[in-house]
């Protein structure tokens, strides 16, 4: 015993693994990367953006990523200190209701990822309420890209014959399936006429993650796009943070080996490190 004890003094130290620091270059460049290979590219950060985002800040903005005649678009990114799973779980566990006036039913799957949507906005009068039909999808090409290291949920609305499909979201609200939401509620509400975006979620060197959401919706009828943009402007910072809390809080005990599959960017199930979910 006295030998290994000595043998283990003698020993050299083994330094621990260096993690990479993360600073504004770092940023940049995953950023860049990113919008190689993103379905919605973001802008290039302001200097004053990127020590922001190092400051622990949410940083929004308003632009017009199809040009200077383009709709708006209302985005925000946030340094989480949580991992890219657990961001990426609070973004898109459909146990979560992001929105208390917000009601959605999923009207088809094509596995493992891509799927359509109908979506439902309660509006206090005097407004009417809005609806939407979208497709959503993982971006595995950009998980591919980057090995891993940047994934992205984009959506868009759907074009053509709606109509068969608004058929069947009226059976999935007469069945309760959009709780307050009726079939007569659906038939009354305006049909956005646009509305696209994604959760965007970047692993970095140090485990964190520089997570984002973006999007584009004109609520059609007598509602100005600039009205819909800022609304939807001023409510990203609580949104950010409602992620965060429920990627370090909620999230570590709610998803385990029962759960229903949640898919990751890359279209396989997300998995955690150090928990019964990391195989």
């Amino acid at each position: 015993m006295l030998v290994l004890i000595s043998a283990l003094l003698a020993a050299p130290v083994l330094a621990a693994p260096a993690v990479d620091a993360v600073d504004a270059a770092v940023l940049r460049a995953a950023l860049e990367e990113f919008n190689a290979h993103a379905v919605w590219t973001l802008p290039e950060l302001e200097a004053a953006q990127l020590e922001a985002l190092l400051a622990g800040e949410v940083v929004r903005w308003v632009d017009r990523p199809e040009g200077p005649e383009g709709p708006r678009r209302a985005a925000a990114l946030v340094l989480a200190e949580a991992s890219r799973e657990l961001m990426w779980l609070a973004a898109q566990d459909l146990h979560f209701q992001g929105d208390p006036s917000v009601h959605e039913v999923r009207l088809a799957l094509r596995p493992p990822d891509d799927a359509d949507w109908y979506g439902y906005l309660d509006l206090p009068g005097p407004f009417a309420d809005r609806h939407w039909l979208v497709r959503s999808w993982n971006n595995h090409d950009l998980a591919r890209a980057t090995e891993g290291r940047a994934w992205e949920h984009p959506w868009r609305h759907l074009e053509g014959e709606l109509e068969p499909l608004l058929v069947e979201v009226r059976a999935r609200a007469a069945a309760g399936e959009l709780g307050p939401v009726d079939a007569e509620r659906v038939d009354k509400a305006v049909l956005s006429p646009s509305n696209h975006g994604a959760f965007v979620a970047i692993s970095l060197p140090d485990g964190r993650t520089l997570f984002g959401y973006h999007a584009v919706f004109q609520a059609g009828g007598y509602i100005p796009d600039w009205a819909v943009t800022q609304w939807a402007y001023g409510g990203l910072e609580k949104a950010m943070r409602r992620f965060e809390h429920r990627a370090t809080e909620l999230i570590p005990g709610h998803y385990g080996p029962d759960h229903a599959d949640v898919i990751g960017g890359d279209g396989r199930r997300v998995r955690l490190v150090g928990s019964s979910e990391g195989g």
